[in-house]
């Protein structure tokens, strides 16, 4: 889905893709995904963004909360969820579980960055959430 189209933040979006893309560059063959992490971080940290690492987003199943849910690779500024993959490493979620990830975790958006002899960048904006029925409230 194209970012513009689902309202996302694309300051931050195209921000996240140029530094990604520098960084690929400079990147040694055959990085590691804690490589490409730290080095992200970094970078996006001195631009003055919010950086968390390693977050697990819990699957809910009525009031329970499951510890079998998703991991996020870096999540920029609490709505942007990174998952990283390099040709010997695929991430943690897959294009099919983004979406459920991004919904329970609350996030904006997240972005599948494939680290290999290119750039490779899968955007996902989270699935709408349902309108409230206020058919049934009380006048």
């Amino acid at each position: 889905m194209n970012a513009a189209k689902a309202g996302l933040d694309r300051g931050l979006h195209d921000q996240v893709l140029r530094v990604a893309e520098k960084l690929r560059g400079r990147l040694a063959p055959g990085s590691t995904r804690a490589d490409i992490a730290d080095a992200l971080e970094q970078n996006l940290l001195a631009k003055g963004h919010a950086v968390r690492r390693m977050v697990w987003v819990p699957e809910r199943c009525a009031s329970l909360r499951l510890n079998c849910g998703y991991l996020v690779d870096l999540l920029v500024d609490g709505a942007t969820a990174l998952f990283l993959e390099t040709e010997n490493s695929a991430a943690a979620a897959t294009r099919k579980h983004i979406p459920r990830c991004l919904e329970t975790g609350g996030f904006a958006e997240g972005v599948l960055l494939h680290f290999g002899d290119e750039l490779r960048t899968h955007t996902v904006a989270a699935p709408p959430r349902p309108a409230l029925d206020n058919s049934h409230a009380s006048p």
